[in-house]
Protein backbone atom coordinates (compact mmCIF):
# COMPACT_ATOMS: atom_id res chain seq x y z
CA UNK A 1 0.00 0.00 0.00
CA UNK A 2 1.29 3.48 -0.82
CA UNK A 3 1.49 5.92 2.03
CA UNK A 4 0.59 9.58 1.94
CA UNK A 5 0.55 12.36 4.50
CA UNK A 6 -3.16 12.81 4.87
CA UNK A 7 -6.06 12.04 7.11
CA UNK A 8 -5.70 11.77 10.83
CA UNK A 9 -2.10 10.93 10.34
CA UNK A 10 0.13 9.05 7.99
CA UNK A 11 -2.60 7.36 6.05
CA UNK A 12 -2.69 4.81 3.29
CA UNK A 13 -4.55 5.23 0.06
CA UNK A 14 -6.59 2.13 0.80
CA UNK A 15 -9.98 2.31 2.45
CA UNK A 16 -11.26 -1.23 2.51
CA UNK A 17 -14.72 -2.62 3.01
CA UNK A 18 -14.80 -6.11 4.44
CA UNK A 19 -18.35 -6.74 3.25
CA UNK A 20 -20.74 -5.87 0.48
CA UNK A 21 -21.89 -2.25 0.00
CA UNK A 22 -23.48 -0.84 3.12
CA UNK A 23 -26.69 1.13 3.19
CA UNK A 24 -26.92 2.46 6.76
CA UNK A 25 -30.39 3.44 7.86
CA UNK A 26 -29.55 5.48 10.93
CA UNK A 27 -27.66 5.59 14.17
CA UNK A 28 -27.25 2.13 15.56
CA UNK A 29 -26.46 3.44 19.04
CA UNK A 30 -30.22 3.66 19.65
CA UNK A 31 -31.02 0.29 18.19
CA UNK A 32 -30.94 -3.06 20.01
CA UNK A 33 -29.25 -5.93 18.22
CA UNK A 34 -29.01 -9.68 18.78
CA UNK A 35 -25.98 -11.44 20.25
CA UNK A 36 -25.39 -13.00 16.83
CA UNK A 37 -25.00 -9.51 15.40
CA UNK A 38 -22.36 -8.56 17.98
CA UNK A 39 -20.49 -11.82 17.49
CA UNK A 40 -20.41 -11.34 13.72
CA UNK A 41 -19.15 -7.78 14.06
CA UNK A 42 -16.55 -8.87 16.61
CA UNK A 43 -15.29 -11.49 14.16
CA UNK A 44 -15.08 -8.88 11.39
CA UNK A 45 -12.89 -6.65 13.55
CA UNK A 46 -10.66 -9.55 14.55
CA UNK A 47 -10.25 -10.69 10.95
CA UNK A 48 -9.22 -7.21 9.81
CA UNK A 49 -6.72 -6.79 12.63
CA UNK A 50 -5.18 -10.20 12.03
CA UNK A 51 -4.92 -9.54 8.29
CA UNK A 52 -3.83 -5.90 8.20
CA UNK A 53 -2.29 -4.72 11.48
CA UNK A 54 1.33 -3.86 10.73
CA UNK A 55 2.95 -6.08 13.39
CA UNK A 56 2.22 -9.78 12.95
CA UNK A 57 4.27 -10.46 16.09
CA UNK A 58 2.05 -8.22 18.18
CA UNK A 59 -1.03 -9.83 16.72
CA UNK A 60 0.19 -13.29 17.73
CA UNK A 61 1.56 -12.35 21.13
CA UNK A 62 -1.02 -9.82 22.31
CA UNK A 63 -4.10 -9.63 20.14
CA UNK A 64 -5.01 -13.30 19.72
CA UNK A 65 -4.99 -14.05 23.49
CA UNK A 66 -6.96 -10.85 24.15
CA UNK A 67 -9.46 -11.82 21.47
CA UNK A 68 -10.26 -15.09 23.19
CA UNK A 69 -10.49 -13.41 26.57
CA UNK A 70 -12.82 -10.63 25.43
CA UNK A 71 -14.95 -12.88 23.27
CA UNK A 72 -16.39 -14.18 26.53
CA UNK A 73 -17.58 -10.68 27.43
CA UNK A 74 -19.79 -10.64 24.35
CA UNK A 75 -22.29 -12.86 26.16
CA UNK A 76 -23.25 -9.88 28.32
CA UNK A 77 -23.51 -7.34 25.48
CA UNK A 78 -27.02 -6.09 24.72
CA UNK A 79 -26.50 -2.63 23.20
CA UNK A 80 -24.10 -0.65 21.02
CA UNK A 81 -22.30 1.18 23.82
CA UNK A 82 -21.45 -2.08 25.57
CA UNK A 83 -20.15 -3.58 22.34
CA UNK A 84 -18.10 -0.44 21.65
CA UNK A 85 -16.48 -0.79 25.07
CA UNK A 86 -15.47 -4.40 24.34
CA UNK A 87 -13.95 -3.51 20.96
CA UNK A 88 -12.07 -0.52 22.35
CA UNK A 89 -10.71 -2.65 25.17
CA UNK A 90 -9.58 -5.23 22.60
CA UNK A 91 -7.84 -2.66 20.39
CA UNK A 92 -6.23 -0.99 23.41
CA UNK A 93 -4.26 -4.17 24.05
CA UNK A 94 -2.24 -3.40 20.91
CA UNK A 95 -1.02 -0.14 22.50
CA UNK A 96 -0.64 1.44 19.07
CA UNK A 97 -1.81 4.73 17.62
CA UNK A 98 -4.17 4.93 14.63
CA UNK A 99 -5.98 1.90 16.00
CA UNK A 100 -9.50 2.86 17.02
CA UNK A 101 -13.18 2.01 16.73
CA UNK A 102 -15.68 4.61 15.48
CA UNK A 103 -19.37 3.62 15.39
CA UNK A 104 -21.87 5.90 13.71
CA UNK A 105 -22.77 7.54 17.03
CA UNK A 106 -19.21 8.89 17.38
CA UNK A 107 -18.47 12.30 15.81
CA UNK A 108 -15.02 10.99 14.87
CA UNK A 109 -16.72 8.46 12.57
CA UNK A 110 -17.77 11.37 10.36
CA UNK A 111 -14.55 13.31 10.83
CA UNK A 112 -12.49 10.35 9.66
CA UNK A 113 -14.89 9.70 6.78
CA UNK A 114 -14.58 13.36 5.83
CA UNK A 115 -10.81 13.04 5.64
CA UNK A 116 -11.19 10.14 3.19
CA UNK A 117 -14.34 11.51 1.52
CA UNK A 118 -13.00 11.12 -2.03
CA UNK A 119 -12.35 7.39 -1.73
CA UNK A 120 -14.90 5.05 -3.41
CA UNK A 121 -15.51 3.02 -0.24
CA UNK A 122 -16.44 6.13 1.73
CA UNK A 123 -18.51 7.43 -1.16
CA UNK A 124 -20.36 4.13 -1.17
CA UNK A 125 -20.87 4.24 2.58
CA UNK A 126 -22.56 7.62 2.25
CA UNK A 127 -24.35 6.91 -1.02
CA UNK A 128 -27.73 8.61 -1.01
CA UNK A 129 -27.02 10.70 2.06
CA UNK A 130 -24.95 13.70 2.95
CA UNK A 131 -21.53 13.27 4.58
CA UNK A 132 -22.22 15.58 7.47
CA UNK A 133 -23.08 15.40 11.14
CA UNK A 134 -24.60 17.45 13.91
CA UNK A 135 -22.08 19.34 16.00
CA UNK A 136 -21.77 21.53 19.07
CA UNK A 137 -18.84 23.38 17.51
CA UNK A 138 -16.19 22.20 19.94
CA UNK A 139 -13.44 19.65 20.51
CA UNK A 140 -14.71 17.35 23.26
CA UNK A 141 -12.64 15.25 25.62
CA UNK A 142 -13.78 12.51 28.01
CA UNK A 143 -11.93 12.32 31.34
CA UNK A 144 -12.88 9.70 33.93
CA UNK A 145 -16.36 9.33 32.49
CA UNK A 146 -17.03 13.08 32.32
CA UNK A 147 -17.20 15.12 29.11
CA UNK A 148 -15.48 18.49 28.81
CA UNK A 149 -15.23 21.21 26.20
CA UNK A 150 -11.48 20.94 25.64
CA UNK A 151 -11.70 23.87 23.24
CA UNK A 152 -14.49 25.81 21.60
CA UNK A 153 -14.46 26.61 17.88
CA UNK A 154 -14.62 30.37 17.23
CA UNK A 155 -18.05 31.50 15.99
CA UNK A 156 -19.47 27.96 16.35
CA UNK A 157 -22.70 27.02 18.19
CA UNK A 158 -20.97 26.52 21.57
CA UNK A 159 -19.12 29.82 21.30
CA UNK A 160 -22.32 31.66 20.39
CA UNK A 161 -24.02 30.11 23.43
CA UNK A 162 -21.28 31.44 25.74
CA UNK A 163 -19.68 28.05 26.48
CA UNK A 164 -16.02 28.27 27.48
CA UNK A 165 -13.09 25.91 27.22
CA UNK A 166 -13.01 23.75 30.33
CA UNK A 167 -16.77 23.65 30.89
CA UNK A 168 -18.11 20.23 31.86
CA UNK A 169 -20.96 18.95 29.71
CA UNK A 170 -23.34 17.49 32.29
CA UNK A 171 -26.27 16.69 30.00
CA UNK A 172 -28.16 17.59 26.84
CA UNK A 173 -31.95 17.81 27.16
CA UNK A 174 -31.65 16.04 30.50
CA UNK A 175 -29.74 13.03 29.17
CA UNK A 176 -26.01 12.19 29.40
CA UNK A 177 -23.99 13.17 26.36
CA UNK A 178 -24.01 10.31 23.82
CA UNK A 179 -22.28 11.76 20.79
CA UNK A 180 -24.24 12.33 17.60
CA UNK A 181 -27.45 10.85 18.99
CA UNK A 182 -27.57 13.68 21.58
CA UNK A 183 -27.54 16.29 18.83
CA UNK A 184 -29.98 14.97 16.22
CA UNK A 185 -32.53 17.68 16.97
CA UNK A 186 -33.13 18.57 13.31
CA UNK A 187 -31.82 22.09 13.91
CA UNK A 188 -33.94 22.77 16.98
CA UNK A 189 -32.39 24.24 20.15
CA UNK A 190 -31.26 21.85 22.87
CA UNK A 191 -30.76 22.55 26.55
CA UNK A 192 -27.13 22.08 27.53
CA UNK A 193 -26.41 21.68 31.23
CA UNK A 194 -22.90 22.81 32.16
CA UNK A 195 -20.62 23.04 35.17
CA UNK A 196 -17.99 25.80 34.94
CA UNK A 197 -16.23 25.14 38.23
CA UNK A 198 -16.03 21.90 40.19
CA UNK A 199 -17.47 23.40 43.39
CA UNK A 200 -20.43 25.27 41.88
CA UNK A 201 -23.84 23.97 40.77
CA UNK A 202 -24.53 23.41 37.06
CA UNK A 203 -26.31 25.95 34.89
CA UNK A 204 -28.11 25.71 31.57
CA UNK A 205 -27.77 27.36 28.17
CA UNK A 206 -29.75 26.95 24.98
CA UNK A 207 -27.75 25.87 21.94
CA UNK A 208 -28.75 25.02 18.39
CA UNK A 209 -26.51 22.32 16.87
CA UNK A 210 -25.58 22.70 13.22
CA UNK A 211 -25.17 20.01 10.59
CA UNK A 212 -22.02 20.38 8.54
CA UNK A 213 -19.31 18.42 6.74
CA UNK A 214 -16.59 17.92 9.40
CA UNK A 215 -13.80 19.19 7.15
CA UNK A 216 -15.77 22.35 6.44
CA UNK A 217 -16.27 22.83 10.18
CA UNK A 218 -12.54 22.49 10.90
CA UNK A 219 -11.66 24.87 8.06
CA UNK A 220 -14.17 27.46 9.29
CA UNK A 221 -12.85 27.17 12.86
CA UNK A 222 -9.24 27.65 11.76
CA UNK A 223 -10.14 30.61 9.54
CA UNK A 224 -12.07 32.22 12.40
CA UNK A 225 -9.16 31.67 14.80
CA UNK A 226 -6.70 33.70 12.69
CA UNK A 227 -6.09 37.13 14.14
CA UNK A 228 -3.53 39.82 14.93
CA UNK A 229 -3.54 41.28 18.43
CA UNK A 230 -1.40 43.47 20.63
CA UNK A 231 0.60 41.60 23.27
CA UNK A 232 2.72 43.72 25.61
CA UNK A 233 2.91 46.40 22.95
CA UNK A 234 3.85 44.03 20.14
CA UNK A 235 1.76 42.92 17.17
CA UNK A 236 1.28 39.13 17.31
CA UNK A 237 -0.44 36.96 14.69
CA UNK A 238 -1.97 33.63 15.67
CA UNK A 239 -3.89 30.76 14.12
CA UNK A 240 -5.12 27.38 15.43
CA UNK A 241 -5.48 24.08 13.57
CA UNK A 242 -7.81 21.41 14.94
CA UNK A 243 -7.14 19.43 11.78
CA UNK A 244 -4.31 19.58 9.26
CA UNK A 245 -5.72 16.88 7.02
CA UNK A 246 -5.36 18.42 3.59
CA UNK A 247 -3.58 21.14 1.65
CA UNK A 248 -6.61 23.39 2.07
CA UNK A 249 -5.74 23.78 5.76
CA UNK A 250 -2.18 24.88 5.10
CA UNK A 251 -3.47 27.20 2.39
CA UNK A 252 -5.18 29.19 5.15
CA UNK A 253 -1.83 29.78 6.84
CA UNK A 254 -0.08 30.68 3.59
CA UNK A 255 -2.84 33.13 2.69
CA UNK A 256 -2.67 34.75 6.12
CA UNK A 257 1.12 35.08 5.97
CA UNK A 258 0.83 36.82 2.59
CA UNK A 259 -1.97 39.14 3.71
CA UNK A 260 -1.56 42.85 4.37
CA UNK A 261 -2.96 42.39 7.90
CA UNK A 262 -0.22 39.92 8.87
CA UNK A 263 2.61 41.70 7.05
CA UNK A 264 3.19 44.09 9.95
CA UNK A 265 2.89 41.44 12.66
CA UNK A 266 6.11 40.94 14.60
CA UNK A 267 5.63 37.31 15.62
CA UNK A 268 3.49 34.23 14.97
CA UNK A 269 1.78 31.84 17.38
CA UNK A 270 1.16 28.54 15.51
CA UNK A 271 -1.32 26.52 17.59
CA UNK A 272 -1.57 22.81 16.72
CA UNK A 273 -3.22 21.56 19.91
CA UNK A 274 -5.79 18.75 19.77
CA UNK A 275 -7.69 17.35 16.81
CA UNK A 276 -6.44 15.38 13.81
CA UNK A 277 -3.02 15.27 12.19
CA UNK A 278 -2.54 14.94 8.47
CA UNK A 279 0.11 17.61 7.89
CA UNK A 280 2.81 17.10 5.28
CA UNK A 281 6.44 17.73 6.32
CA UNK A 282 6.85 20.09 3.36
CA UNK A 283 4.62 22.62 5.12
CA UNK A 284 7.72 23.65 7.09
CA UNK A 285 9.00 25.23 3.87
CA UNK A 286 6.86 28.22 4.82
CA UNK A 287 9.66 29.19 7.23
CA UNK A 288 12.52 28.82 4.73
CA UNK A 289 14.21 32.23 4.70
CA UNK A 290 16.14 31.67 1.47
CA UNK A 291 13.04 31.95 -0.69
CA UNK A 292 13.17 35.49 -2.20
CA UNK A 293 10.42 38.04 -1.75
CA UNK A 294 8.96 40.00 -4.68
CA UNK A 295 8.21 43.73 -4.72
CA UNK A 296 6.44 45.42 -7.62
CA UNK A 297 6.76 49.20 -7.96
CA UNK A 298 4.37 51.08 -10.23
CA UNK A 299 5.11 54.35 -12.07
CA UNK A 300 3.80 56.38 -9.14
CA UNK A 301 6.30 54.75 -6.83
CA UNK A 302 3.76 52.60 -4.97
CA UNK A 303 5.22 49.33 -3.72
CA UNK A 304 3.34 46.02 -3.69
CA UNK A 305 5.13 43.29 -1.73
CA UNK A 306 4.53 39.59 -2.31
CA UNK A 307 6.25 37.43 0.28
CA UNK A 308 5.05 33.88 0.85
CA UNK A 309 7.49 33.16 3.69
CA UNK A 310 7.33 33.81 7.42
CA UNK A 311 10.69 35.33 8.38
CA UNK A 312 9.96 36.54 11.92
CA UNK A 313 9.89 34.83 15.35
CA UNK A 314 7.44 31.93 15.67
CA UNK A 315 6.26 29.80 18.59
CA UNK A 316 4.42 26.49 18.16
CA UNK A 317 1.82 25.38 20.71
CA UNK A 318 1.39 21.63 21.33
CA UNK A 319 -0.20 19.27 23.84
CA UNK A 320 -0.95 15.58 24.29
CA UNK A 321 -3.61 15.82 21.60
CA UNK A 322 -1.06 16.68 18.90
CA UNK A 323 -0.51 13.55 16.87
CA UNK A 324 0.76 12.10 13.65
CA UNK A 325 1.42 14.60 10.85
CA UNK A 326 1.32 17.46 13.33
CA UNK A 327 3.98 15.69 15.40
CA UNK A 328 6.17 15.41 12.32
CA UNK A 329 5.87 19.18 11.91
CA UNK A 330 6.85 19.63 15.56
CA UNK A 331 9.81 17.27 15.09
CA UNK A 332 11.18 19.18 12.10
CA UNK A 333 10.35 22.57 13.64
CA UNK A 334 12.42 21.74 16.72
CA UNK A 335 15.22 19.84 14.98
CA UNK A 336 15.95 22.67 12.57
CA UNK A 337 15.57 25.48 15.09
CA UNK A 338 12.73 27.21 13.28
CA UNK A 339 11.28 28.49 16.55
CA UNK A 340 10.33 27.42 20.05
CA UNK A 341 7.70 24.88 21.14
CA UNK A 342 5.47 25.48 24.18
CA UNK A 343 2.97 23.20 25.94
CA UNK A 344 2.99 19.49 26.75
CA UNK A 345 4.64 16.46 25.17
CA UNK A 346 2.84 15.37 22.02
CA UNK A 347 0.95 12.08 21.78
CA UNK A 348 3.70 9.91 20.30
CA UNK A 349 1.19 8.71 17.72
CA UNK A 350 3.03 8.30 14.42
CA UNK A 351 2.15 5.19 12.40
CA UNK A 352 0.55 4.69 8.99
CA UNK A 353 -3.18 4.29 9.44
CA UNK A 354 -6.02 3.14 7.21
CA UNK A 355 -9.81 3.06 7.82
CA UNK A 356 -11.90 -0.03 7.11
CA UNK A 357 -15.66 0.00 6.60
CA UNK A 358 -17.55 -2.74 8.45
CA UNK A 359 -20.85 -4.36 7.58
CA UNK A 360 -22.86 -2.14 9.97
CA UNK A 361 -21.26 1.06 8.65
CA UNK A 362 -18.84 1.49 11.55
CA UNK A 363 -15.24 2.46 10.86
CA UNK A 364 -12.20 0.61 12.13
CA UNK A 365 -9.06 2.72 12.01
CA UNK A 366 -6.01 0.49 11.93
CA UNK A 367 -2.24 0.97 11.99
CA UNK A 368 -1.07 -0.81 8.85
CA UNK A 369 2.54 0.35 8.84
CA UNK A 370 5.29 1.61 11.11
CA UNK A 371 6.80 5.05 10.40
CA UNK A 372 10.32 6.42 10.69
CA UNK A 373 10.95 10.17 10.62
CA UNK A 374 14.51 10.92 9.54
CA UNK A 375 15.21 7.36 10.65
CA UNK A 376 13.72 7.96 14.11
CA UNK A 377 10.66 6.41 15.74
CA UNK A 378 8.21 8.91 17.20
CA UNK A 379 5.52 6.33 18.01
CA UNK A 380 5.30 6.08 21.79
CA UNK A 381 7.87 8.86 22.17
CA UNK A 382 6.40 12.20 21.06
CA UNK A 383 8.02 15.64 21.07
CA UNK A 384 9.02 17.35 24.32
CA UNK A 385 8.41 21.13 24.16
CA UNK A 386 11.21 23.62 24.74
CA UNK A 387 9.02 25.18 27.43
CA UNK A 388 6.79 22.70 29.26
CA UNK A 389 3.52 24.21 30.50
CA UNK A 390 1.06 21.66 31.95
CA UNK A 391 -2.62 22.49 31.66
CA UNK A 392 -5.63 20.74 33.14
CA UNK A 393 -8.39 21.46 30.65
CA UNK A 394 -11.14 20.93 33.26
CA UNK A 395 -13.00 23.83 34.89
CA UNK A 396 -10.68 26.54 33.59
CA UNK A 397 -13.43 28.98 32.57
CA UNK A 398 -11.80 29.72 29.23
CA UNK A 399 -8.35 30.51 30.65
CA UNK A 400 -5.37 29.26 28.65
CA UNK A 401 -2.06 29.29 30.54
CA UNK A 402 -0.28 27.55 27.67
CA UNK A 403 -1.22 30.27 25.21
CA UNK A 404 -0.29 32.97 27.72
CA UNK A 405 3.15 31.38 28.26
CA UNK A 406 3.64 31.09 24.50
CA UNK A 407 2.79 34.76 24.06
CA UNK A 408 5.30 35.80 26.73
CA UNK A 409 8.03 33.71 25.11
CA UNK A 410 7.18 35.11 21.69
CA UNK A 411 7.46 38.67 22.98
CA UNK A 412 10.91 37.83 24.39
CA UNK A 413 11.95 36.46 20.99
CA UNK A 414 10.62 39.56 19.21
CA UNK A 415 12.50 41.90 21.52
CA UNK A 416 15.68 39.85 21.30
CA UNK A 417 15.54 39.97 17.50
CA UNK A 418 14.95 43.74 17.57
CA UNK A 419 17.91 44.22 19.94
CA UNK A 420 20.13 42.12 17.65
CA UNK A 421 19.21 44.32 14.66
CA UNK A 422 20.03 47.47 16.61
Amino acid sequence: MGIRFAGAALATFAVLSCHAPVQPTGLRGVKRQSLVHWQRLFDEVCSLVESHFYSSEKVAEVFVPAKEELRRELATVSQQTEFDAVIRKLLARLETSHTAWYPESDPKHYQLAGIFASHPAIKNLFAGRELSCWTLGAWMREIDGQWFFASVFPKGPAARAGILGGDELVSIDGEPYAGISSLSSQGRPVTVRLRRTADHPPFEVSLTPIRIHPTEEFLAATKASARVESVEGHSVASIRFWSYAGQEFHDLLEQAVSSAEWRNAEGLLWDLRDGWGGASPEYLNLFHERVPSYTRIDRAGNEFVWDTQWRKPVVMLVNGGVRSGKEILAYGFQKHGIGKIVGERTAGAVTAGSPFVLSDGSLLYLAVGAALIDGETLEGVGIEPDLVVPMDIRYRAGSDPQREAAQRLLVEMIEKQAFARD
